[in-house]
């Protein structure tokens, strides 16, 4: 009998032996699926960084990156094949090419076989996908948000980005608002190749606390990159700390800004109050969502908020930046959402949840169960 074979494709996926749980989200839509197919392969072509980044703050910790380990999980065997490339403008814009080169090599290394592509990521990884592999296997794009917010938008990418998308059989995209803006960019896309499909939140771990911690702690979970707004979050906690005391501030995630972020809490001189929690497995969210007092979320850019989902199922409010992501999942809490950039009010909207009873956590987990 002929085997029924998925091959994924993606920019990031967890190495969960090593606990380094980058892209959890795509593992997890990978999972759903397990049990459709006889064999899944998984391919993350990871950038190999130079060490001498590190000499530099901003770009310190991007060599890290490298250096994942191929494992195997029930019937999902997953690789991460390397390819060399610098954090800079001119490799960036050719990512595409030299993922392309390692997705075709590593095919032919494993012999892989497969019957249908799941790709995650419009750029590079959807662009690497339709060069490298023929076009007469039926491919699937699912766009995270990200991706087209920071990258299609832009004006000498969008005609690139339209061309990416139609060549795919279908496009999977976690929430409405990603519908309407792919509509947007692109008014004669066939809007029956769009298929909503949201993240899923696991009940058994991500559940609620319905007794508030006396102690008071500010959590922020996402990996630490551009765009999450992490320093926004500093700025906010230290105008925070002027009028609250014995408030901590913890940050969940790892990234390749982890030293800069590090950097910017002695500068600020907020050692004593802020931790560097680094990765968390997912398995363990729950309880630091069930142990915290809010959710700090000040990104600038979200398709679909699944950090704040699992937030809000565990009973904690989030106070967020108004992006569109987080709109659509605080539709029920308007008075959580800030302007993007405003620190003032994010400041005050945290002082607000911290040091007001109107932020019940039933009442929080109520409304989101209902989603």
């Amino acid at each position: 009998m002929k085997k029924n074979n998925l091959l994924v494709i993606t920019n990031g996926f967890p190495e969960i032996k090593s606990e380094r749980y980058h892209c959890q989200f795509v593992y997890e839509q990978t999972k759903l699926v397990q049990n459709l197919f006889d064999e899944i392969t998984v391919i993350s072509p990871q950038p190999y960084f130079p060490s001498f980044l590190n000499k530099f703050p901003r770009m310190a910790g991007y060599s890290k990156l490298s250096g994942f380990h191929d494992y195997k999980v029930g019937n999902m065997r997953i690789y991460y094949p390397t390819y060399f490339t610098l954090p800079i403008t001119l490799f960036r814009e050719h990512n595409n090419i030299l993922m392309a080169k390692v997705i075709k090599k590593i095919i032919q290394q494993k012999n892989i076989q497969y019957d249908v592509v799941h790709a995650h990521f419009l750029y590079p990884t959807g662009e690497a996908v339709l060069s490298a592999l023929p076009a007469q296997i039926p491919k699937v794009l699912y766009l995270h948000g990200g991706d087209v917010y920071s990258w299609a938008t832009n004006q000498k990418n969008t005609e690139r980005a339209r061309n990416i998308w139609r060549a795919f059989d279908s496009l999977r995209i976690p929430s409405k608002y990603l519908a309407s803006e792919l509509l947007r960019l692109d008014p004669k896309l066939d809007e029956n190749k769009i298929q909503i499909i949201a993240p899923s939140i696991d009940k058994k771990i991500f559940y609620p606390k319905l007794k508030r911690n006396k102690e008071k702690i500010v959590l922020m979970v996402a990996n630490l990159v551009e765009g999450k707004g992490h320093l926004d979050g500093l700025k906010a906690f230290v105008k925070l700390r002027e009028h609250g005391q014995g408030v901590k501030l913890k940050i969940i995630g790892t990234g390749p800004l982890y030293n800069f972020i590090k950097q910017q809490i002695r500068k600020m001189k907020l050692e004593a109050e802020v931790e560097m929690v680094g990765p968390v497995a997912h398995t363990e969210l729950g309880k630091w969502y069930r142990r915290a007092s809010v959710l700090l979320f000040p990104s600038y850019a979200e398709s679909f908020g699944i950090v704040q989902s699992e937030a809000m199922a565990c009973g904690l409010p989030v106070v967020a930046y108004a992006n569109e992501g987080s709109r659509e999942v605080l539709f029920d809490h308007p008075e959580y959402l800030v302007k993007i950039g405003d620190i003032e009010q994010l400041s005050e909207k945290l002082l607000q949840v911290l040091y007001s009873p109107y932020a019940q956590p039933d009442q929080i987990h109520r409304k989101t169960a209902k989603t």
